[in-house]
């Protein structure tokens, strides 16, 4: 049972002193063996029930101030409840370009030449900025064979700042579809420890067979994303989002067709290995540093 002496704090540290009275009329009900009792809701809980749309509104604010959904998990005293409906119709409206998915991804990427006049077109555009320039790491697994890559499949674990996400992506049903996008079917969910899944993949023969690093910032809006990623071989940005509302971006932020692409990060990172002749295995700021080092050596000494 709560102590009513210490005071509950909400979900982001911090003690809500208009609060005080809900906190101290609201806790834990009492259950017997068979479950939760049945009750009548008290004067007072009746009383506190309008506090729930002031903190969904809280919960609103700090999810686009930290750019991602939260998942709220809490005990029945530790917050006014809130009805499933509200929750749903929250976690709908505020889910991001990482949230956990199961879907038909269709994205396009293109070349950005000058970041600063993307940016002010997405302002102008009414896309609103959901996670600012933040480094993020992927590794890819397979087997030693390369059965997933036979299939066309991939396996990724993802470090996106303090988050961590698994992601796994396939042909859609019927192929590629429109072949002016890149449509895949993405699986993808939130991870506590990414160390141990990365375990559990070596234990089931898959390792990790590529890294790639970039710095990618986020915007949003009703019909889909817009990311900038900044890579150690070039800035590109995608769109994801049906195909029509990609034709119409692509055309307001005048982008040509000779600056799109379908290609993967890993088939970027291949057509620029051929075009510079990098020794790079990996697209990683620090081993393309090197080896670009390496590469100006050689030719300096020659």
């Amino acid at each position: 049972m709560h102590d009513k002496r210490i005071p509950r704090r909400s979900l982001f540290g911090s003690e809500d002193p208009s609060d005080s009275f809900c906190r101290q009329s609201i806790g834990p009900k009492p259950i017997n063996g068979l479950g939760r009792k049945s009750y009548k809701p008290s004067i007072a809980e009746q009383r506190c029930r309008p506090r729930q749309t002031r903190w969904i509104r809280e919960v609103e604010m700090e999810s686009l101030r930290h750019g991602c959904r939260l998942l709220i998990v809490a005990n029945a005293g530790s917050i006014p409840r809130i009805p499933q409906a509200q929750m749903v119709a929250f976690r709908t409206r505020f889910q991001t370009y990482t949230d956990a998915m199961q879907a038909a991804e269709i994205e396009l990427k293109f070349s950005v030449t000058d970041v600063r006049a993307l940016r002010s077109a997405a302002d102008a555009l009414g896309f609103k900025l959901v996670t600012e320039r933040t480094f993020e790491s992927n590794v890819l697994y397979d087997s030693p064979d390369r059965q997933l890559r036979t299939r066309r499949q991939i396996l990724r674990l993802r470090h996106y700042g303090e988050r961590c996400t698994v992601t796994h992506k396939r042909q859609a049903d019927g192929g590629d579809g429109d072949l002016r996008y890149k449509t895949r079917i993405e699986t993808e969910s939130v991870v506590e420890d990414c160390d141990a899944l990365a375990e559990i993949f070596t234990q089931l023969g898959y390792g990790p067979v590529f890294r790639y690093e970039k710095f990618r910032t986020e915007w949003v809006m009703d019909e889909g994303h817009l990311v900038l990623d900044e890579t150690p071989i070039g800035v590109w940005a995608e769109l994801e989002g049906q195909p029509a509302w990609i034709d119409t971006m692509l055309e307001k932020l005048c982008i040509s067709p000779e600056l799109r692409t379908t290609q993967s990060y890993g088939r970027l990172f291949l057509r620029w290995k051929e075009e510079t002749g990098s020794s790079a295995e990996n697209l990683t700021f620090d081993e393309i540093a090197a080896c670009s080092e390496a590469t100006a050596l050689v030719t300096v000494t020659h």
